[in-house]
């Protein structure tokens, strides 16, 4: 069995857990690499996972594309979530324009420095 390694963003968000946990339940051939923000909440779900040679946690910002990077690299698909969403957003609007526009900007970034990058045509979805 093949094992794909999906990189995912907004592991830890609304959507982003009940995705990754459905996804790490039906799918055993799947390995993931999460980039997630280093917060107390974070670190207290997926806790359960940190031993999980199936799941890398790369603790870091969208903002940052070391972090981007590191949490992207040998990664055979991008799933990404993460974000800032209403109503959060809606106080912070300069934050969240820099965390979402700046992520992606990351992101495509990331793929395109990968070894495997042309796999990736069919390789990214962003949802927000």
């Amino acid at each position: 069995m093949n094992r794909m390694r999906v990189f995912m963003t907004g592991a830890s968000g609304n959507m982003g857990f009940p995705s990754f946990k459905e996804i790490y339940k039906r799918r055993p051939d799947v390995d993931f690499s999460l980039l997630l923000v280093d917060e107390p909440r974070e670190r207290r779900l997926f806790s359960k996972y940190t031993n999980d040679s199936r799941v890398s946690i790369v603790y870091g910002d969208l903002r940052n594309y070391e972090d981007v990077m590191a949490a992207c690299d040998g990664c055979d698909f991008v799933l990404h979530i993460g974000g800032m969403v209403s109503p959060i957003a809606d106080y912070l609007p300069l934050q969240t324009m820099e965390v979402n526009i700046k992520g992606a900007e990351n992101i495509v970034r990331a793929v395109k420095a990968q070894k495997n990058a042309d796999a990736f045509a069919h390789g990214i979805h962003s949802s927000s």
